[in-house]
This record gives C-alpha cells, structure tokens and sequence, in this order.
C-alpha cells in the first residue's frame, strides 16, 4: 500500500513537470523526499537536505549521512551525467523525451540514497538475520556513534578505509539493494504513465539497469571475499563480530537465482545471460 502511494505521488510529480517542460529543480528534489519519507514514516532520518557542487565537495552526486543525518546532492553534475543519454541509441531526444528522463533519473538517484535511509533503519531494529548484519556491517560507524558504543578509532579508520575501497563497491549489499529496488521503483512508475516520451525514459532506465548489473557481475569481488574482508579486519582488531560463512552458504542454497546474484553471490555465465535477457524482455 505504501509503495502503491508513493508511486502514484511521484508520478503525479513527474506530471507536473512534464507539463511544464521543467527540467528537475530544488523543488522537485525537496518534494521528492517529502512524499517518500512521509509515506514510509522515515522523517527522523533526516535533519538536513543540502546542495553542493562536488567540484568542491569531494562527495559525488549524491550522499546520505546518517550520523549528521542529512542528505547531500549535486543536481548539476546528476544532470551533466544524464546528458550522455541525449543522443541515445543513435536517436537524438525530443525536448519531451529528454525533460522526461532527466526527471526520471534525477529521482532513481534521490530513491537510491533514501533506500539507504530505509536500511539504516532496518539496522537498528537490531535484528539478527543474514541481511541485517551483513548491513550492519556498512553502518558501523552511524550504530556506534549514535549508539554511543564504546569503539576503537584506529579500527574504526581501518574499517572505513576497507568500505571505500571502489573494488568492493558492487559487493556492498547496501548499494547492490539500492540500486535495484531504486530502479524497480522506476520501472513500476514508467507503467503508470501512457505518455509516448516515456518510452524512451523506460528504455534508458533499462538500459542504465544492463550496465550496472554488468559492472556487479564482473567485479572481482562477491559476497563471500567482501565478508572475508570485514572478518579478517575484525579478528587484526579483537572485534567479536564475525560473519559465519556456513550461514551464508545456506543462505546462498535456499535463494533464488536473482536473489543470489542480488546479495552477491558468485554465479556462472549462463546464470548471468538469464538475468540480463529477463531484463531486456521485461521492457520489450
């Protein structure tokens, strides 16, 4: 019902910009937000909104602070990025096809850094299963500052430097989640809307989607030597927090293909092509 809700909001937003042929604003990005937290009862995640410009402010496109509580975005370089999709397959856009997706992509980006919101608090229903501690783990720093745990700084320093390691980027379930059900959230606002630019707007999404898939897949890293990462980390620091692999091996057993590669789990060739024909067909 929640979901139900928010997509119909967001679409009616989208609309109203399309109307207009505005290209997304501060506005938009505020009233984003507003309709998201909102609706999910998330609003004490968020103290402040900020907008930057990440030439000086080395903290990309956008952000979610937990600690400070505040969400970042740099609107101007989301939309110098967007640009590369102008001339899309070959076929320059129409000034309505290209408002439209600018719209469309600016607000997958503010749905993927609420969605870390959404597992932060997820994090701190303390709950003990596979996928709240695996996320637990990419939150440290936030439960054990709020928490006001007693934590080593040097292992915290060591901890955060490991996280922002970009070879383990595609590894971090946080972001694999974000990504998907930010782009899933996308997909079921598009239907909604019968609009003929928005056929290019869900081919782009499609599109944007393939690539990042392709990039998890061929990362060096899964879940399994991400997990050995933090493990070996917390026994070089005496932290009793150790992840069972046998855990995650049952884990991996009793998922489904998508679900698998969702959290990370390695995958054969042919299990991958399945994926990504799936999401190619899904949009024909």
């Amino acid at each position: 019902m929640k979901e139900k809700i928010t997509i119909l909001r967001l679409k009616k937003l989208l609309l109203e910009y399309q109307k207009k042929e505005m290209l997304s604003d501060e506005f938009f990005v505020l009233k984003s937000i507003d309709i998201i937290l909102k609706t999910y009862g998330l609003q004490d995640f968020i103290e402040n909104i900020v907008f930057y410009d990440s030439k000086y402010y080395d903290k990309g496109d956008a952000y979610y602070n937990p600690i400070d509580k505040l969400l970042g975005f740099d609107i101007n370089n989301m939309v110098k990025t967007i640009e590369k999709y102008e001339n899309f397959k070959g076929k320059i856009m129409t000034n309505k096809e290209y408002v439209l997706t600018n719209n469309v992509l600016l607000l997958k980006n503010i749905i993927h850094e609420i969605e870390h919101i959404k597992q932060m608090s997820v994090v701190l229903r303390d709950n003990d299963d596979i996928k709240s501690r695996l996320l637990k783990i990419e939150f440290y720093d936030a439960v054990a500052l709020l928490g006001d745990e007693s934590y080593d700084k040097n292992y915290l320093v060591s901890y955060l430097k490991l996280l922002e390691n970009e070879d383990l980027y595609f590894s971090k379930l946080g972001e694999r989640l974000a990504f998907s059900n930010s782009f899933l959230m996308i997909k079921k606002i598009l239907s909604n809307i019968s609009l003929k630019e928005a056929d290019v707007s869900k081919k782009v999404n499609c599109f944007d989607y393939i690539n990042n898939i392709n990039s998890f897949y061929n990362s060096d890293n899964n879940l399994y030597t991400y997990v050995d990462k933090i493990n070996e980390l917390n026994k070089n620091y005496n932290i009793n927090e150790e992840i069972n692999l046998s855990h995650l091996e049952k884990m991996e057993k009793e998922l489904e293909l998508e679900d698998r590669f969702l959290y990370g789990f390695p995958i054969t060739k042919s299990e991958f092509k399945k994926i990504q024909d799936k999401s190619k067909k899904s949009y024909k």
